[in-house]
């Protein structure tokens, strides 16, 4: 938020040093990611249209959902295991005759990743008013470091339909009992689709190929002594939401950039005759 918004004095003029609470970041890393051949899982409303198309098109994806894990590693002081589950929701147009209309269907492919920083070492515990442990017969804490995952929208980079039968050659994810099978999908996950999820053992599937840029940090709660201009004020007025709205509309400046596209930056690595894309597929 612009600083014209808060009334208090210059940053040159501190008023007083305080003590803050924040997470301090101990380590961080960003990645690029190509998720190449993850099975798209469908529920029963989905799955038959699946085993009847003769080609799909890959419109776009969307982090449905993130589990994040933090595990120590053994002999290694101060170094931790981030395990990440991520949760892709596929949108993608099936086409079962040639030359027909396409039926827009969605569906879910799951990948790991794992990912080593240091968090340092703590061993005290932490227990706010907020956390209340009175209807439980023990209260759980832990020092272990907090870790984040940011992610940008992932990158729709292509799609292809195989026979249940080959997946052993394409997929080593085939075993509905295995940590990969859609009998492991988390409800709060599953319930954002219609029908039950089911893993087939014949027909067809689709396999997709996802691009991802992510960063993930480590860290934890720690006291800092600050010097402060004191409180922040804001001075700007809340915009009623009772507002005539065509004078909201017409206070709107027109999107010109909406009817005449900005053309390439002088600086862009196509301009400079360099392909910028391209990325190295990771196995899963």
């Amino acid at each position: 938020m612009s600083d014209n918004n808060y009334n208090y004095l210059s940053q040159s003029c501190y008023k007083e040093v305080v003590n803050v609470s924040v997470d301090r970041v101990y380590d961080a890393c960003s990645d690029k990611d190509c998720f190449e051949d993850l099975q798209v899982y469908f529920t029963d409303c989905v799955q038959p249209l699946i085993n009847q198309a003769i080609s799909v098109k890959f419109k776009k994806a969307e982090v449905a959902n993130v589990l994040v894990n933090v595990e120590s590693i053994a002999y290694n002081n101060g170094f931790f295991a981030v395990d990440i589950t991520i949760f892709f929701r596929v949108y993608l147009d099936v086409f079962t005759s040639i030359g027909g209309r396409p039926m827009s269907v969605e569906g879910l492919a799951i990948v790991n990743k794992k990912v080593i920083l240091y968090g340092s070492e703590g061993e005290s515990m932490s227990f706010t008013s907020t956390s209340c442990g009175c209807n439980s017969d023990t209260i759980s804490s832990s020092n272990m470091p907090k870790a984040t995952v940011e992610l940008v929208d992932p990158i729709a980079l292509s799609a292809r339909i195989v026979d249940i039968c080959d997946r052993n050659c394409c997929n080593p994810c085939y075993d509905p009992c295995s940590a990969c099978g859609c009998g492991n999908i988390p409800s709060g996950v599953a319930s954002q689709f219609q029908g039950n999820f089911v893993d087939p053992d014949q027909g067809k599937m689709v396999l997709v190929t996802i691009g991802l840029f992510s960063i993930i940090y480590i860290s934890r709660k720690v006291q800092l002594v600050i010097p402060a201009c004191g409180f922040g004020i804001p001075t700007k007025e809340c915009v009623s939401s009772e507002e005539d709205p065509c004078g909201l509309f017409y206070s709107l400046q027109f999107p010109t950039d909406q009817f005449f596209p900005p053309k390439m930056p002088e600086n862009s690595n196509y301009n400079n005759g360099t392909n910028a894309g391209g990325c190295t597929c990771k196995k899963q």
